[in-house]
């Protein structure tokens, strides 16, 4: 008996949302909501494909590492948006 857990759901929608925002940028259309504008990277191969994408595109790659109980990190949340918003057209920004 194979049972899902919360963390593969997670999983899975941060998946879907990097292959939206991927698909968004081959289109030409801009991210509409912020999880297609900085999707998360969770896994080295995730980070490895952004980085390729990144890389053939021309584009610039901007990740952020944060924790959530971090301060400075929830500080900066507002102005790494609003750098993801400023040069969505030159830098793909992840968390």
């Amino acid at each position: 008996e194979v049972l899902i857990t919360d963390e593969d759901c997670k999983l899975q929608r941060e998946e879907a949302a990097v292959a939206a925002q991927a698909a968004a940028a081959r289109a030409g259309q801009p991210a509409t909501t912020y999880s297609e504008l900085v999707p998360s990277l969770v896994t080295v191969e995730q980070f490895l494909a952004a980085n390729e994408r990144a890389e053939a595109r021309g584009r610039l790659l901007a990740v952020k590492f944060y924790s959530q109980r971090c301060r400075a990190c929830l500080r900066i949340a507002a102005k790494y948006r609003r750098l993801a918003l400023d040069f969505s057209s030159g830098v793909d920004c992840y968390e």
